[in-house]
């Protein structure tokens, strides 16, 4: 854990902004419709003519490098948001911060994954989408139902993977930190795999609304998913291969170079935010409270990539 970058995050207030919304333009649907129905309205979006183009979507979305944990769920949600109305239905977040580690700290993640998910859920609601969050345990599910806000509490409903299903009323699915360690790990993976490939009940009779129904959007919000894989290890995961089918709407690691160099100790963080396609690495001296855009590709950096950085040779 980095200090002189989290406690910039950890003493903000637990208020989660919801300005965005009016800047993208939300509004509230009038009607209620099926959820396919729903769902077409919201994918044909894509072709209106006052469609956000990916040039004007680039402008609008927040280039700075987030600094709080508040920037970094405002970013994500935008770029979730800017995919969906370009038609991406698989969609992968990728938030590596401390504040989000379900592991050491699982009371605190949980709270804080609860500000996101309802910031990104409020979005989702207020443009007539009927949300199915889908978390790792019973346990974790229960601790959601305590934090879910009272506004969108309606239009979502909350499943285990592997226990609730899909069903066809609900426009998009979010896989809250899905995992498949330890002793569940074939039983999860394969759950994972239901839910992207399941076909569409017998009641949907019309080819286009069973083509609607399979594109249904699906997020994954930090997945840990290990393919079950005679090379996989706990040194070198496989990773699925359905994850191809996934595009990275955001990923945020403000950790992923710390090192002392001869200017002082310096931060640096890679970043990827929808609808651009880099990847974009940012350094922060030490002494300093903005993050400096140094290198970006549009290939995530490998390790070869990385060194000069982690070696304090630049």
């Amino acid at each position: 854990e980095v200090s002189g970058y989290c406690t910039t995050w950890n003493n903000q207030p637990n208020h989660i902004s919801q300005s965005f919304q009016a800047n993208l333009g939300f509004k509230k649907s009038s009607k209620i419709k099926s959820a396919v129905g729903r769902f077409s309205m919201i994918s044909a979006h894509g072709a209106d003519k006052d469609e956000i183009s990916r040039e004007t979507a680039m402008r609008t979305i927040s280039k700075r490098f987030p600094r709080r944990i508040q920037e970094a769920i405002q970013q994500a949600s935008e770029c979730t948001i800017c995919a969906l109305d370009h038609g991406v239905c698989r969609v992968n977040l990728q938030l590596q911060i401390v504040e989000f580690d379900m592991k050491s700290r699982p009371q605190q993640a949980g709270s804080e994954m609860m500000h996101f998910l309802n910031h990104l859920g409020s979005a989702l609601v207020q443009r007539g989408m009927r949300i199915n969050f889908i978390f790792n345990s019973v346990v974790d599910m229960a601790n959601a139902r305590r934090l879910i806000r009272e506004d969108i509490e309606q239009n979502v409903k909350l499943n285990v993977l592997g226990v609730g299903a899909f069903g066809h009323t609900e426009d998009i699915a979010i896989l809250v930190c899905p995992c498949n360690e330890g002793n569940e790990n074939l039983g999860r993976i394969e759950a994972v795999e239901r839910l992207l490939y399941s076909g569409p009940p017998s009641s949907l009779v019309s080819r286009r609304c069973r083509k609607e129904y399979l594109q249904r959007p699906i997020i994954m919000i930090n997945p840990s998913l290990e393919a079950i894989h005679p090379h996989s290890s706990t040194h070198k995961k496989v990773v699925p291969m359905f994850m191809s089918d996934f595009e990275t709407a955001y990923y945020l690691d403000p950790h992923i170079m710390d090192h002392h160099g001869g200017r002082g100790k310096h931060y640096a963080g890679l970043l990827k935010a929808y609808p651009s396609k880099d990847w974009q690495l940012w350094l922060r001296p030490g002494n300093r409270e903005e993050f400096k855009l140094i290198w970006q590709r549009s290939q995530r950096p490998s390790e070869a990539d990385l060194s000069p950085f982690l070696n304090g040779e630049i």
